[in-house]
């Protein structure tokens, strides 16, 4: 353990845009996980109640 490299990533944004454009990548996986979730979710709720 002691010999670890530290994560690195390769690719920082360097203008504007491409921050906004990342940031707009990342917000969308997480509204599609989280539309996941709550489906899974219902659908338990749903079995529970029948």
């Amino acid at each position: 353990m002691e010999n670890q490299v530290p994560l690195r990533h390769n690719h920082y944004p360097s203008t504007e845009s491409e921050y906004e454009a990342e940031l707009t990548e990342t917000e969308n996986e997480f509204a599609e996980q989280l539309e996941e979730v709550e489906e899974k979710a219902h659908k338990q709720i749903q079995r529970y109640l029948l």
